[in-house]
Parts: C-alpha cells; sequence; structure tokens
C-alpha cells in the first residue's frame, strides 16, 4: 500500500477515533484530498486533518472545506426527510426497515461522516 492510501486511512481512522496520529513521510496531500472527494470522504478526511494537527486553515483544506460544508447540508436534508417519511410510515401502520447510511448514520462521532444515497 503506498503512502498516500495509507494517509487516507490514518485520517479515516482519526476522525473516527478523535485521536492523532502520525501519517507517513511521503504522504501526497492533494492526492489524498482528491481522493476523498472523489469518494465522498471529505468531512472524515478535513476532521481527520484536524485531529491529525494539519493547518486546515489553508489551501488545499479550505477547499475541501466547501465539500465538507455541502456534505452537511445534504446530509441535514437526508435526516429531515427521512424523518418525515419515517413518521408517514408509523401514522399509516406500514411496516419498515431502515438500511445501510440511514441505519448506521448515527453510529458515527459526527452525522455528517456517513453518506446516505
Amino acid at each position: 500500500m503506498d503512502d498516500n492510501k495509507k494517509g487516507l486511512l490514518i485520517l479515516i481512522k482519526s476522525a473516527v477515533t478523535g485521536e492523532k496520529y502520525a501519517l507517513p513521510e511521503g504522504l501526497n496531500l492533494i492526492e489524498v484530498l482528491k481522493e476523498a472527494t472523489k469518494r465522498s470522504f471529505s468531512s472524515l478526511v478535513y476532521y481527520g486533518a484536524h485531529n491529525c494537527g494539519l493547518n486546515v486553515k489553508e489551501q488545499p483544506f479550505l477547499t475541501l472545506f466547501s465539500y465538507v460544508c455541502a456534505e452537511l447540508s445534504l446530509s441535514e436534508k437526508q435526516l429531515f426527510s427521512l424523518d418525515e417519511l419515517t413518521h408517514a410510515f408509523n401514522e399509516k401502520g406500514i411496516d419498515y426497515m431502515l438500511l445501510k447510511g440511514a441505519r448506521i448514520k448515527g453510529m458515527y462521532p459526527k452525522k455528517d461522516m456517513r453518506n446516505m444515497g
């Protein structure tokens, strides 16, 4: 596994655990952030970078932060819609089962760390 993949995993681990970890020496932060954005891990990587002591107030983190804000906004809209939907199902006596993101989103330290489709 190359340093960028290791670094991505370390940042995600840091976001979930809240711990600070050392990042690989050969880490190309720009490539890691591109990969994080591509895979919708922006929030995880941003929070992990903050925990690991990286300066998130400078580029390229400012760009990443805009993705984090967009993910947070989407997350809030989805949770609102999910609440409306489950309320409607309950009112009508319709059985349902939450799956995937809707089910495990609450297990993450921050709700925008897990996306829903």
